[in-house]
């Protein structure tokens, strides 16, 4: 049967098909801190470099310059935007008109590839950034994280579906396990939705020391993207980038 998910090509890599991407954080509170990082990056192993602004004290002032130096010190990976909210799991701030500037102001500046959006922001503004980064040739991950708990595999393929629907390029969803059975049950609804319901492709992960694997394995569910950590996780769980691409190339090689 012929795979009904649209990959998504960006520089040179094509998100959906094959080996799982890897994708590294760059953090920082100050611009030396970002700039020195996503230099020091460039060593580690991964596919595309994640540039989480929510991180800059300065992100306000400095957001353009910031923009323009990474792409400068890194001109062939792709390079994904994410401004965090608190609510979310990150340190940026949650109001919405903070949120909006910040991210139309990255989608301006034609210095991105791809942007986080998170889904739980307001509907009309989650379309509204959609829809301007698609006419600036910029693909969109709409992200959900849950810190609390694993929702059951049918509510999970609920969520997935009803994001895929706004038109993002690619949905990402991070749950918090209490046991392996929640694993279990993540891998499940990313299976099943790769396989009947996708049209687009997708990033999941079980987060924390349980939910590691997923980080590993994820790849044969369906999951198109593991994020690694290069000098410093972003998330709880997340494995050193050289350990995540020995482990991937042992499974790909023997499945």
């Amino acid at each position: 049967m012929e795979n009904k998910i649209q990959t998504v090509v960006t520089k040179n890599i094509e998100i959906g098909k094959g080996i799982p991407k890897i994708c590294i954080p760059v953090q920082g509170k100050t611009k030396k801190e970002v700039f020195d990082e996503m230099t020091e990056i460039r060593q580690f192993p991964c596919d595309l470099i994640e540039w989480r602004g929510d991180d800059l004290e300065t992100i306000d002032t400095d957001l353009e310059e910031v923009l323009k130096r990474l792409k400068t010190i890194e001109s062939e990976k792709p390079i994904l935007f994410t401004y965090r909210t608190q609510k979310e799991g990150g340190n940026g701030k949650d109001d919405l008109d903070v949120y909006r500037n910040l991210n139309m102001r990255v989608i301006e500046s034609g210095m991105v590839d791809l942007l986080d959006v998170e889904y739980s922001k307001e509907e009309m503004l989650v379309n509204e950034i959609i829809e301007f980064a698609h006419s600036s040739g910029i693909k969109v991950i709409l992200s959900s994280h849950d810190f609390q708990n694993t929702p059951s595999i049918e509510e999970m393929l609920q969520k997935m579906c009803r994001m895929q629907e706004t038109g993002a390029d690619i949905v990402k969803l991070a749950v918090m396990p209490d046991s392996k059975e929640d694993v279990l049950a993540l891998m499940q609804a990313t299976e099943k939705m790769n396989r009947l319901y996708a049209t687009v492709p997708l990033i999941t992960m079980s987060m924390s020391e349980t939910g590691a694997v997923s980080r590993f394995c994820g790849g044969k569910f369906g999951s198109s993207v593991t994020f690694a950590a290069g000098t410093n996780p972003s998330a709880p769980g997340q494995p050193e980038a050289d350990e995540l691409q020995k482990v991937l190339s042992i499974i790909y090689k023997s499945m």
